[in-house]
């Protein structure tokens, strides 16, 4: 092993152009250990933000007496030698040090980073801390930079120890960067001194081919025999011993027993701990075991898809095995792009430009194919350009799944398609369900007549989601440029008869300049609408993520009839294209089927957003820097949408969610959802609010849009965090006021020894939640808009829970905007319901067993407006609200140490708020 450098760099901020150098360390080290270390503050010239200190812990103070970078350029120069450099996102830190004159062009520079997507690919988080300790070292001192580079060195050990054990596709793949990669990035040397040389080379054909070798054709699960009769699922839950006996949880399972029996329509709404999962798949297997009619399962999102699929699917499994339905066929089933493809894989290294960012993706999803249970590209995690080459594996092409794709058996779209169409159950997500399942059911899993819905609240806005389309220039010009790389793909090979398409580029230039022009003139339109606002305040650069509402106005500006002819003239250019494009060997002519449906569409697009009578869309115009624009388009409601796809077209439907009623009504849900002709129920809460929680409403607030106030708020929030230990979930209803609580807070916390684990700041959501849950007695949350729902911390983990703000959507959102107009009253009709939904599922975070105990404050200084009447709604039932002042609520839990927060109040005996 030769002697490595591995080093580390603290900045000022993320720009090498602008920002400066504030801690440099290095650590040379070889086979035998370390050999010798530097280390040094730097002073950077510039101040240090609070944000970087508080990330850091190196204050303006600590840097004023160091030397300058220039001062030690000399010495850094010389420790470095021309030995390999070893990094953790090295190309950060390269730059850096470039900007200085440090040339690292000509040497060999080993990126941590980039060998553990491979590596260390199983790990949730990719970041210094993670990783070291998935290597087993004690990171005590992360975001410094000789703990850092120490670290770095001792994940680097732990992925040639990984890399000397691999076998299989995983090995094959590491030859392959070992031999095809530029000679002096990452993997070369990395794999010889893991591999040695000696081990034969891998191309690109012959590790896909051993990646395809291991993978088996699609055989449907036999057939189970299915019962003449079986016990009523009501009786298989309350009689199951291991399970809680949960009333309403057996209330809810004759309720979707009767609803597919009868094949009616029902809502169903199933407070927090009822165990609703359990509640509707027992009775959705039963029935469908018995009678053979498969029933669909539509949860949010794909990671909740991911939850029921490997977490509750298997112990329905155990709790319906005495009575001979465990057998069931179950498939998960998500839209095209989830998975990865073989055929596309197969064309990737033929692609322009296989660059070894590409070269690793192909090593990735190689390795991801052949290990994983269903191809789907969720199993992997991607970064950077990664994601410009997702499009290119994924199953989004036609083409995989006709019958000449000589892969098409082992094709994961395939197997996930076929299994479906045999399954007694079937798990999809909203997404696909309001796509492809509504559109043409028989393309993915077979006939969809029965449905249950779980977190139906959230229809609405995946409904929004899923029929929102979007375009920008670039994905026109991709488009194009797909159909150019097909033919010089395609006239590469000797056997293939040649195309030629001389007016080619005439063609697509000539349709990208139409297009170009209609963006133009949307985004002069934007900008003129927004004169008074963000553009007034900075040009392009304020208005940057501004989103613009295409109002009545759009249709009687200057120049709007010339706009017909430039989407005349997009139609014409596609017709001809596309007669051309026909006239191409069969082969070839089949790979343009994919490329020419989305200009097909993006041409319709124009069309629709162009003209006036399509009052039924909200249309919108959206800044990403001078010069590019978005446009997109949605349904302005959805309600009509999902009567005439789901609701009338199949035989049964149940809806379920904690949160669908707004004051025990379901008058909302009713208008934005179209339940016209839904029954709906209400179950009781199998939780002791009364006894288990507290809402307290501290009564000297303020105003928490005041800078002034905010301080005073968040030195509250630290405070009573600090007589917690921890224990804590802050939900937010924006990044920008995390991060201002986060610069505030933190430094109190640590003082305290109390980790702050924030939203944009430490990793991912699950990533968060783990190491909350391992750490909650000196712990606490910080989360804004997906920590309201889906997180899940029982027991005394979890004993106090900040609501910041009340969960409004912005006002100026112009989906809120346009949907507003549905209503006489949209704030009291739209807004406030919305807000109560939302504000309902964050409470629901506190309490998740009936063990649980805590106390919910509400930090919004609007509990004394004149709608705060309707807040009560959004509170559990019976749940005792009590109001004080901040100092003495903090006083009364420093005083109670000894107890939790919910027993402090009790004793306190303070009287409670009436509703």
């Amino acid at each position: 092993m030769p002697s490595i450098v591995a080093f580390d760099l603290e900045t000022t901020g993320l720009d090498p152009k602008s920002d400066a150098i504030i801690e440099i360390a290095m650590v040379r080290f070889d086979e035998n250990g370390t050999v010798e270390e530097f280390s040094s503050l730097v002073n950077p010239g510039v101040s240090i933000s609070e944000e970087v200190e508080n990330i850091t812990g190196i204050s303006n103070a600590d840097v004023a007496d160091a030397p300058g970078f220039w001062d030690i350029r000399e010495k850094v120069a010389a420790f470095f030698g021309n030995d390999p450099v070893l990094a953790h996102n090295a190309d950060f830190d390269t730059a850096f040090l470039s900007a200085y004159g440090l040339d690292f062009s000509n040497r060999t520079v080993i990126d941590t980073f980039k060998i553990a997507q491979l590596a260390f690919r199983n790990e949730k988080s990719l970041n210094l801390s993670n990783l070291a300790d998935a290597s087993g070292y004690f990171h005590e001192w992360a975001h410094r930079a000789l703990s850092d580079a120490r670290a770095t060195v001792a994940i680097y050990r732990e992925a040639l120890r990984r890399i000397g054990e691999s076998s299989g596709v995983e090995n094959r793949a590491y030859r392959f960067l070992r031999d095809y990669s530029s000679p002096l990035s990452s993997f070369p040397v990395t794999v010889r001194m893991a591999l040695g040389e000696e081990m034969e080379s891998t191309d690109a054909a012959a590790l896909f081919a051993h990646t395809e070798s291991t993978l088996s054709e699609y055989a449907p699960d036999p057939a189970p025999e299915r019962p003449f009769d079986a016990p009523d699922p009501v009786t298989i839950l309350e009689s199951n011993s291991g399970l809680e006996k949960r009333p309403e949880q057996a209330r809810m399972a004759g309720l979707v027993r009767d609803a597919i029996a009868a094949k009616s329509l029902l809502a169903i709404e199933a407070p927090t701990g009822i165990g609703k999962t359990f509640a509707y798949m027992v009775p959705a297997v039963a029935s469908a075991m018995i009678d053979g009619a498969r029933i669909h399962v539509s949860t949010n999102t794909k990671t909740l898809q991911d939850q029921i699929a490997y977490k509750d699917v298997p112990k329905i499994r155990d709790i319906l095995a005495p009575y001979g339905l465990a057998s069931f066929r179950f498939a998960k089933l998500k839209g095209r792009s989830n998975y990865a493809s073989l055929l596309k894989l197969s064309e990737f290294p033929e692609r322009d430009g296989f660059s070894d960012e590409a070269k690793l993706f192909f090593a990735k999803i190689n390795v991801l194919l052949s290990e994983s249970r269903t191809g789907e590209l969720d199993e992997i995690s991607f970064y950077g350009k990664d994601y410009e080459f997702l499009s290119e594996v994924h199953s989004g092409d036609a083409r995989v799944l006709w019958p000449d794709n000589p892969h098409r058996k082992k094709e994961p779209l395939y197997a996930a398609r076929e299994s479906a169409k045999v399954a007694e159950v079937v798990l999809v997500n909203h997404s696909l369900m309001l796509t492809e399942l509504s559109d043409d059911a028989s393309a993915s899993s077979g006939k969809v007549s029965r449905m249950i819905v779980d977190e139906a609240h959230n229809l609405e806005s995946a409904a929004t989601d899923a029929l929102t389309r979007t375009i920008v220039l670039a994905d026109v010009e991709k488009a194009f440029f797909r159909i150019e790389a097909h033919i010089r793909r395609h006239n590469r090979q000797s056997w293939a008869e040649k195309f030629l398409f001389p007016e080619m580029k005439e063609i697509s230039e000539s349709f990208v300049l139409s297009f170009g022009m209609a963006l133009d003139f949307a985004e002069r339109y934007a900008f003129v609408k927004s004169g008074d606002s963000a553009f007034s305040k900075g040009g392009y650069a304020a208005a940057r993520g501004t989103d613009v509402l295409v109002c009545d106005d759009f249709f009687t500006s200057e120049g709007i009839s010339g706009m017909s002819s430039v989407v005349s003239s997009v139609f014409e250019k596609f017709k001809d294209l596309s007669d051309r494009l026909r006239c191409a060997p069969e082969k070839l002519s089949e790979a343009f089927d994919a490329p020419l449906s989305e200009l097909s569409g993006y041409a319709t697009f124009l069309e629709e957003f162009f003209s006036s009578s399509r009052q039924d869309l909200i249309k919108v115009v959206s800044f990403k820097w001078p010069g590019e624009c978005r446009l997109s388009t949605a349904p302005l409601d959805v309600s009509g949408i999902l009567k005439e796809r789901l609701w009338n077209k199949l035989e049964s439907v149940v809806l379920t969610s904690a949160t669908l009623a707004v004051g025990g009504e379901f008058d909302f849900l009713k208008k934005t959802l179209g339940l016209t002709d839904f029954s709906f129920s209400i179950l009781d809460s199998d939780f002791d609010y009364h006894s288990q929680a507290t809402v307290f409403l501290p009564d000297d607030l303020w105003d928490i849009r005041n800078e002034y106030d905010r301080r005073r708020i968040n030195a509250f929030v630290a405070r009573a965090i600090v007589a917690m230990g921890g224990r804590t979930l802050c939900l937010f209803t924006s990044f920008s006021s995390i991060k201002e609580a986060y610069l505030q807070i933190n430094p109190l916390l640590k003082k305290e020894g109390i980790h702050l684990l924030s939203q944009g700041m430490s990793g991912g959501k699950h990533k968060m939640i783990e190491q909350f849950k391992r750490t909650a007695d000196r712990s606490v949350l910080f989360g804004t808009d997906s920590f309201w729902e889906g997180v899940d911390i029982p027991g005394k983990d979890l004993e106090m829970l900040f609501i910041h703000k009340f969960p409004f959507a912005v006002p100026t959102d112009p989906v809120v905007m346009a949907r507003s107009r549905l209503f006489r009253d949209p704030f009291s009709e739209y807004s406030v319901p919305q807000m109560l939904l939302k504000l309902r599922q964050g409470i629901g975070r506190l309490i998740r067993t009936k063990e649980d105990r805590g106390v919910v404050v509400i930090l919004d200084g609007r509990i004394n407006s004149s709608w705060w009447r309707a807040v009560p709604w959004a509170f559990p039932p019976n749940i005792r609200i009590k109001r004080g002042a901040m100092d003495a609520f903090a006083e009364l839990l420093e005083k109670k140490r000894e107890n939790s927060v919910l027993q402090a109040l009790e004793s306190e005996g303070k009287t409670p708020f009436a509703n």
